[in-house]
């Protein structure tokens, strides 16, 4: 069958219409695609080509909702096809213009993340480290009775709650409460706490374990009288007392005392404020005639170093830290003793911190609070400046992979980056929240306590 001329005519028409259509597509598609394939783009008002900046994202949790400038960013084939599927972290985000951008990060269930940014011609923005903290509601898992006083474990894993001739012991972890009856109403409140948290010494006299048995009471024991009693730093099975009248040592598995008879010359001279022992060395601040610290080994006490204070009020502040610390209480100068080589290369004191008020130890890291201040002391560098508050400091514990803090006011419960991205914003967890201590956190769990309407108790928040 012949096809009619017309048709044929017509078909060929329509070839070179198509043929001409892709020829004017590739010219269109090829200097976009060109472009974009070199990082750069058309700045139409200078009328010349410039280089494009990229911002690698990544979030925990990841599937965050991507906003620059208050607008989703989209791919080159999104914007070629009108697409409009926004981005969500990980992603790379190419063909900026270089400037100053507004990025953003939302998520169901958390706190919006927001931060202005400088991207360059030809560089890579890498914000990697985002955080979303969850938005959520305290949970109360213990209510404090009003007429006890609450002293927490270094660690926050255990409660003890003074009251009038007993003693409860809050275990966070099992969420269960150990009633203890002690002897006589002591109105000493001091609670030192063993290397590992399983022990405490109650009111310089009795000895008890997290189960709630009384091992030791002191006061019955024939021992030369001491006025103060100090865990070994390095082990849970030893104590030391120290008077005017000698140094002795007191063994928790044989329950049995040894003087250091060495050590009594030398004692018996002293005006003593507080002591410190890690395994066999024993530090001792002395206040009368002049500040100093002494040191010396249980093995050899007349062989001792002295160290000249400057004037003011030392203790030992005693903490999850790995070398002692000295705190004059005036000027709030906390120093740290080192020892590099133990009974080889004499010890020395080094002031870490100005102003300090408190701090939490991860580690070799220090996060610190001044009235004001927050700052980070690392691998024992130098401390670093981490935010200036307008509020007073109440608490501050630094998380456990060290890339965030919280801190806590009068009035809120705050999460701060100290590493990583460096423009991090801090976010703000809780409002007008009455809190009186951060005991723990982990990476996704702080407990603390705080004053409420009806009381005080134990919190835990998910963040």
């Amino acid at each position: 069958m012949s096809i009619p001329a017309t048709m044929i005519a017509m078909t060929l028409t329509q070839r070179r219409l198509l043929f001409y259509f892709f020829i004017l597509l590739f010219l269109a598609i090829v200097p976009v695609v060109l472009l974009y394939a070199t990082g750069r783009t058309v700045n139409w008002r200078r009328w010349e080509l410039q280089k494009t900046a990229s911002i690698n994202i990544k979030s925990e949790p990841s599937g965050a909702e991507i906003f620059l400038n208050g607008q989703r960013p989209t791919t080159l084939l999104h914007q070629l096809f009108g697409q409009k599927t926004p981005a969500r972290s990980p992603a790379k985000i190419s063909d900026l213009a270089p400037g100053d951008y507004s990025l953003r990060l939302e998520a169901n269930g958390y706190f919006p993340w927001e931060e202005k940014i400088t991207v360059h011609a030809g560089e890579v923005f890498n914000a990697e480290s985002i955080r979303l903290f969850q938005n959520a509601k305290p949970t109360l898992l213990k209510e404090f009775d009003p007429n006890t006083s609450n002293f927490p474990s270094p660690d926050g894993q255990t409660i003890i709650s003074l009251a009038s001739k007993k003693l409860t012991i809050f275990s966070v972890q099992k969420k269960q409460n150990l009633d203890i009856v002690i002897p006589e109403n002591l109105t000493d409140s001091h609670i030192l706490w063993s290397k590992d948290k399983d022990l405490f010494l109650y009111a310089n006299r009795l000895l008890i374990n997290n189960n709630g048995e009384i091992l030791f009471d002191f006061k019955n024991a024939k021992r030369p009288a001491s006025e103060l009693l100090r865990w070994d730093r390095n082990t849970n099975n030893r104590l030391y007392g120290l008077s005017a009248q000698g140094l002795f040592r007191f063994d928790l598995s044989s329950k049995t005392f040894e003087e250091i008879k060495e050590a009594k010359g030398l004692i018996s001279k002293l005006q003593i404020k507080d002591f410190e022992v890690e395994g066999r060395q024993i530090y001792i601040l002395v206040t009368t005639p002049n500040n100093e610290l002494i040191a010396f080994s249980s093995n050899d006490p007349q062989r001792f170093q002295t160290t000249q204070l400057p004037h003011g009020e030392y203790l030992f502040l005693r903490a999850d830290n790995p070398e002692p610390l000295i705190y004059e209480q005036r000027s709030r100068n906390l120093y740290v003793i080192e020892q590099p080589l133990p009974l080889i290369s004499p010890y020395r004191v080094t002031r870490i911190a100005n102003d300090f008020s408190l701090g939490h130890w991860v580690n070799n890291k220090l996060m610190y609070a001044t009235p004001f201040e927050l700052r980070l002391r690392e691998d024992n560098t130098e401390a670093r400046l981490i935010s200036r508050l307008g509020e007073n400091v109440i608490d501050t514990i630094l998380l456990p992979k060290g890339h965030y803090a919280l801190y806590a006011t009068a009035t809120s419960l705050t999460a701060i980056p100290v590493s990583g991205f460096p423009a991090n914003p801090a976010t703000k967890l809780l409002n007008a929240e009455n809190i009186q201590k951060i005991l723990a956190a982990s990476e996704h769990e702080v407990l603390y306590i705080a004053q409420t309407d009806t009381g005080s108790g134990l919190f835990s928040l998910q963040y």
